[in-house]
């Protein structure tokens, strides 16, 4: 026990210490979610048990992981595409070529 530090803060400090590779998605994730159910809670007097948001939050972290994992797909296509749809082909012989840009 560090010196000057109460059992409450020891007991933040060891949840944040096992969250702190985590933490930017999960903590974060739990600290809006409390937010979020206070909320519901004030506005429309519905409760929610622990349990329930920390099972909120992990659904959301799962989610939001996999639809990270089909942005990466479908990025990595689209960029496959680009690339090789971007090549100059020259004109047809009976083509007029009218300059616009000024050069």
């Amino acid at each position: 026990m560090r010196h000057g530090q109460s059992t409450m803060e020891l007991l933040i400090d060891a949840l944040f210490q096992s969250l702190v590779p985590r933490w930017p998605s999960y903590g974060l994730t739990i600290l809006w979610s409390i937010w979020f159910y206070r909320n519901i809670f004030l506005w429309q007097n519905v409760s929610a048990a622990a349990i329930s948001i920390l099972r909120f939050v992990d659904l959301f972290l799962q989610s939001w992981q996999q639809a990270g994992r089909v942005f990466e797909v479908v990025q990595a296509f689209s960029e496959r595409l680009m690339v090789s749809s971007i090549a100059w082909l020259q004109p047809l012989t009976r083509f007029l070529n009218c300059n616009v840009d000024a050069a």
